[in-house]
């Protein structure tokens, strides 16, 4: 048996039983496989996912999480669908089913979110001494000299 519309009047839910969804006085008869509220014959487009229904808000994740035919789509802000993971992100970019990772980090960080530091020299290249508190740690042991210093760790001059 199909699923069918029929006119009755019942509040804008799906019903105990999830087999009936009311809209506008308008119920369709169908299973709710998720429990999202959304069947596909009024409008759900996965009965077998609860995180794919009509307006909800677009993530990144490889879904069509709002039903509207795009896939973690591009006119979606990436700083909605992809929120920074950490205070070393500038910026974060979607890969679909791979989730988030760091578009860009902050000088002295380096990895898919961030999360790793560079050293020069054993000095961490946030410490105020590294490459002899006289450039930056650029990268793992790539000390950047300021105008007037060189060397490997920026101590001459």
């Amino acid at each position: 048996m199909g699923l069918r519309a029929r006119s009755l009047t019942c509040p804008p839910i799906v019903q105990s039983d999830c087999t009936v969804v009311c809209q506008d006085g308008i119920c369709v008869e169908g299973v709710d496989g998720d429990g999202d509220g959304w069947i596909v014959a009024a409008g759900g487009c996965d009965d077998n996912d609860p995180d794919v229904f009509p307006g909800n808000p677009e993530i990144c994740d490889g879904k069509d999480n709002d039903c509207n035919g795009k896939v973690d789509q591009l006119d979606v802000d990436v700083s909605i669908m992809c929120l920074p993971g950490g205070q070393n992100v500038l910026e974060m970019e979607c890969y679909g089913v791979e989730g988030c990772r760091a578009a860009e980090c902050v000088s002295g960080y380096y990895g898919d979110n961030c999360e790793n530091e560079y050293s020069c020299n054993g000095i961490a290249a946030s410490a105020p001494t590294v490459c002899s508190g006289n450039g930056a740690c650029v990268d793992q042991n790539v000390c950047l000299c300021n105008s007037g210093w060189w060397g490997s760790e920026c101590d001459q001059n």
